[in-house]
């Protein structure tokens, strides 16, 4: 059985640990640090610390894509949680599949979910800085969510056409060609796959220190 992201199916974990049954679980997205009360095991589940502490004991091997997210299972955990890190892998892309799109302006590329964890509006905000120094430069933001209308009308406010809010994205590859380089603005993250495509592209990548971003971003050498 597979389990990714055990924590969120915890009582099917527990009846899986109980039975021995072999299991795998992937733990991708644990950023954020755990609270007092979980640690206590004084949370909503009585005993919950025991109850965790007795999983971890019979669960099967967990990978985490991230140092980060291994380090935080372990916090709640603990030390003895069987668990390895495999980082995320992507395609590899020919870098003659992306040829220049002949423009001498810096072309930007920001890819998510249009939602406040990914902050696009912080987005076009480091972006009406960068537009001082390269009036040319474009912004070009893949991505749906809650946050496309303020995204839209925040655009709206620099020259035209200097930030194009485009939407959904189906080929991730396909919206980085002929880009100089790409942005992420998250504030809270476990290790964004985009940011891998972007590398995989070739493309430096300017991001937030969120998260596990830091193991693939190393500053001025990756990003």
């Amino acid at each position: 059985i597979h389990f990714n992201g055990w924590l969120h199916h915890r009582e099917v974990a527990k009846i899986a640990a109980s039975f021995r049954i072999p299991t795998l679980y992937t733990n991708h997205c644990t950023p954020r640090r755990p609270l007092v009360r979980e640690w206590l095991g004084i949370g909503r589940i009585p005993f919950a610390l025991y109850r965790q502490r007795a999983f971890a004991k019979h669960a099967g091997t967990t990978i985490s894509i991230s140092h980060l997210g291994l380090k935080n299972l372990r916090i709640r955990l603990g030390q003895g949680v069987p668990s390895v890190v495999v980082y995320n892998g992507v395609p590899r892309v020919e870098l003659s599949d992306l040829p220049s799109n002949g423009v001498a302006a810096p072309r930007i590329v920001w890819l998510g979910s249009l939602i406040e964890r990914k902050r696009p509006l912080l987005a076009i905000e480091i972006f009406s800085r960068v537009l001082k120094a390269h009036p040319k430069a474009q912004l070009e933001i893949f991505g749906d969510g809650a946050l496309w209308a303020s995204t839209r009308r925040a655009a709206e406010k620099l020259p035209p056409g200097a930030v194009q809010v485009k939407g959904f994205c189906p080929s991730v590859i396909d919206s980085l060609k002929g880009a100089h380089a790409y942005l992420q603005t998250s504030a809270n993250e476990g290790l964004a796959y985009s940011v891998l495509e972007a590398m995989s592209a070739g493309l430096p990548v300017v991001a937030t220190d969120a998260g596990a971003t830091r193991e693939a971003v190393l500053h001025r050498q990756t990003g």
